[in-house]
């Protein structure tokens, strides 16, 4: 009996190794993902994809070819999509044709309102009680954006630019530190993403917006109730450059 047991227990410590080297194996692999189960990164990494502007609006999603790409079966790549749909980002067609939703009138005024709203209530909420650490982050991005509308405002600055300008607002909502507006926040980036309202709107100044950015840092970093006035002004004047914009017209008032 003794002999028999220490036999059963070998094998299931055999057997742990095995799944272990199997574990990492894969991982070293596939660095792109990790130890959440498929579906849920891959879902991550498509939403990631929109919200950076790598994937465009309009463009139509391959299973077969996200599958090899992230070295997955088709089967989560299916889960990701399906769950995309289901929050309205794609629509699926017949013959598994998935194409990312173009915004409509009405859903690019929506998520413009929402952002505003989130955005302005981030502000009431941090400028009272921010430290000067938590504002090192919001410093360094605008020493990166200073950088670039030094070199001009080719496509290529301003297409740096608005990487860090998306990285200015996230970065706003993190200070809040609330998880649930945090993850609106990146719901309504999902729909309408920082590349797309650049690309729409009357055609950006980078240094008055570099600006906006500033004062509202300086008026965090004195406490200063100030900063929700300038953070209201540089919202409504994004909002009133994508509805002005020449491409706004085009699109369909509803979906």
């Amino acid at each position: 009996m003794y002999f028999s047991e220490l036999y059963t227990l070998a094998f299931f410590l055999i057997s742990d190794m095995y799944i272990d080297m199997n574990r990492s194996n894969s991982q070293k692999s596939n660095p792109i993902l990790d130890t959440r189960s498929l579906g849920e990164q891959v879902y991550q990494y498509l939403c990631n994809l929109i919200i950076e502007g790598k994937l465009n609006y309009g463009e139509t999603l391959s299973i077969k070819a996200i599958a090899q790409e992230l070295k997955v079966s088709p089967m989560p790549v299916r889960e990701a999509i399906k769950r995309l749909e289901l929050e309205g980002v794609v629509t699926i067609h017949p013959r598994s044709r998935c194409i990312i939703k173009t915004p409509t009138q009405k859903s690019i005024q929506d998520a413009l309102e929402m952002r505003e709203l989130l955005e302005t209530f981030c502000i009431e909420t941090i400028y009272r009680t921010v430290n000067p650490q938590d504002l090192d982050a919001l410093y360094r991005i605008l020493e990166q954006m200073r950088s670039i509308v030094t070199r001009g405002q080719g496509p290529e600055e301003v297409k740096e630019y608005i990487r860090w300008d998306r990285e200015f607002h996230t970065e706003l909502c993190r200070l809040t530190k609330n998880e649930y507006l945090i993850k609106f926040y990146r719901e309504i980036s999902l729909h309408l993403n920082m590349n797309y309202i650049y690309n729409i709107a009357i055609p950006p100044d980078i240094a008055t917006t570099y600006e906006h950015h500033t004062h509202i840092v300086q008026a965090l970093a004195h406490h200063s109730p100030d900063s929700i006035g300038l953070m209201k002004i540089h919202l409504e004047r994004s909002k009133k450059n994508v509805l002005e914009g020449p491409r706004f017209a085009n699109f369909p008032e509803s979906g």
